[in-house]
């Protein structure tokens, strides 16, 4: 009994290739087209005239790195305001790198830069919500609040961090303040383009 042709020559080697760049989170294998955003139902977004994106991933090398949350483009393509971004744990922990933050907002940055020219300004107003009996993650280290004393001192340790982060990336007016009507501290800038 000979041997079929396809069994006389050793299989292709398939390689998956690396995911580089930023995808959708709930459909991993679209990647992000900042140039051609839609905009989303009413229901989702609170401003009329801002194209939301609900989230998305940075990818480096095939993992994941950063998760954005509500970021918005405005009509006139001008302005981005990103509302919340958080480094994975998997990032953090097993590979022991401090830097995912700053490469995805300069990755951000340059493909916004790339795709939508007439942007001139990336906005932050980020809210930082305080929790408890749960846990997260600061300087590499898992930290647990069990009291909501632990959790107002992580919530701002957070915070600074977050505040620390945007100025390393150069950006104006970086603000941290606590919000008058709950326990969240908001940072907020503008990091302008001349500084991407």
């Amino acid at each position: 009994m000979t041997a079929s042709n396809k069994d006389n020559f050793p299989k292709k080697l398939i390689k998956t290739p690396l995911k580089n760049g930023f995808y959708y989170n709930r459909r991993p294998n679209n990647k992000v087209d900042f140039s051609n955003l839609q905009t989303f139902p009413k229901s989702f977004s609170p401003h009329d005239n801002f194209l939301w994106i609900k989230e998305f991933v940075f990818y480096k090398n095939g993992i994941r790195v950063c998760v954005f949350h509500d970021v918005a483009i405005n009509l006139e393509k001008t302005i981005i305001i990103i509302k919340k971004f958080s480094v994975e744990l998997k990032y953090l922990l097993e590979l022991k790198r401090r830097n995912g933050g700053r490469d995805s907002l300069v990755a951000l940055a340059n493909e916004v830069k790339k795709t939508i020219d007439s942007v001139n300004q990336i906005q932050f107003k980020l809210t930082l919500k305080p929790w408890t009996y749960s846990s997260t993650i600061i300087d590499n280290t898992f930290v647990y609040a069990e009291t909501k004393r632990d959790s107002l001192k992580y919530t701002l340790l957070l915070a600074e961090k977050k505040r620390d982060l945007l100025n390393k990336i150069k950006a104006n007016g970086v603000f941290l303040d606590k919000d008058n009507n709950s326990d969240s501290f908001i940072v907020s800038a503008k990091w302008l383009k001349k500084d991407w």
